[in-house]
């Protein structure tokens, strides 16, 4: 059963984990990660209050299909773990 988690990128991740990127920035200097930009916020990230970043947000998630998001962090691995700042 293929494993999807979320981390910070300041996580020491398992040697297994396959680190995908869904946040707007990544850091410098790392390398062997993957990138999933559905996923990473709007460029308005860091200029509205909480309660908005949440409203935005899902109007992204809500364009996506499950489904499909699923299939893509597969034909990644099946350790995932998908990272953001937080």
């Amino acid at each position: 059963m293929p494993k999807i988690l979320t981390a910070s990128w300041s996580t020491k991740l398992p040697a297994d984990a396959i680190p995908v990127g869904i946040s707007r920035g990544t850091p410098r200097r790392r390398g062997g990660y993957r990138r999933l930009r559905a996923l990473e916020p709007g460029n308005w990230f860091r200029s509205v209050p909480p309660a908005r970043y949440i409203e935005l947000y899902r109007d992204i998630l809500d364009r996506l299909d499950p489904a499909e998001i699923y299939d893509q962090l597969l034909s990644y691995g099946d350790c995932l773990v998908m990272l953001c700042w937080e």
